[in-house]
C-alpha cells in the first residue's frame, strides 16, 4: 500500500466569514472526526489536495494527516468520508476525514473494474452489462485493494461472473 500523507492545520474561527478568508488565501476548510473524540476543524492546502485528488482514487486510501498544531505535528490515518464541490466551478469547497486505526477491521466499499472486451460482444453482436459498480469488502486499512479486476474476455452471449468467481486478495473478505 502507497502511502499518502497531507498536511493540515488546526483552523482558528469558523463562520461564513471566516471560511471565505480561509478560501482565499489557498486553503480548504476540513474536519477530522474521531470516534468517542471531538471533531477538530481542520485547513488544508487547496493545491496539495487538488494534486491528491488526481494522482490518487481517494475513496479508499487510507491518508496519513500530518496536523500542525502549536509548533507540534501529529500524523493521523484518516479516510475521506465526503469531498464537497462547489455546485457551478466545481471546485472542492470542503472536506471530512474519518480517523481509523490500522488495527481494526473495517468496512468499505471497492470498485470492480471489468478488464478485456467480451467475444460475445466482438464476434456475436452482444453488449456487456456490467451490473454490479462496487463490493462491500471488511479488511484492514492497510489491505483495502485500490480495485478488484474481473477479466471479462472470455465471456460469450449469456454468460456470467458472480462474486464468488471473483479473485480477492489475502486478508479481504467479501460481504455481497
Amino acid at each position: 500500500m502507497e502511502e499518502i500523507f497531507l498536511d493540515a492545520q488546526i483552523r482558528e474561527g469558523t463562520g461564513r466569514a471566516k471560511v471565505k478568508d480561509l478560501r482565499d488565501a489557498g486553503f480548504i476548510p476540513a474536519v477530522v472526526y474521531s470516534e468517542g473524540k471531538i471533531s477538530k476543524p481542520l485547513k488544508v492546502s487547496h493545491s496539495q489536495l487538488v494534486r491528491l485528488v488526481h494522482q490518487h482514487r481517494l475513496e479508499n486510501a487510507v491518508i496519513n494527516l500530518r496536523i500542525k498544531d502549536d509548533g507540534k505535528e501529529k500524523t493521523k490515518s484518516c479516510l475521506i468520508k465526503e469531498i464537497q464541490y462547489h455546485p457551478v466551478k466545481e471546485d472542492i469547497i470542503h472536506v471530512d476525514f474519518n480517523e481509523i486505526s490500522l488495527t481494526k477491521v473495517i468496512k468499505i466499499n471497492v470498485p470492480v473494474v471489468a478488464k478485456g472486451d467480451p467475444i460475445g460482444v466482438k464476434q456475436e453482436g452482444g453488449s456487456l452489462e456490467h451490473i454490479l459498480w462496487e463490493i462491500e469488502v471488511e479488511c484492514l486499512p492497510t489491505n483495502i485493494p485500490k480495485e478488484i479486476r474481473v477479466d471479462v474476455s472470455p465471456l460469450k452471449i449469456g454468460d456470467s461472473i458472480h462474486i464468488k468467481d471473483l479473485v480477492i486478495p489475502d486478508g479481504v473478505k467479501v460481504l455481497n
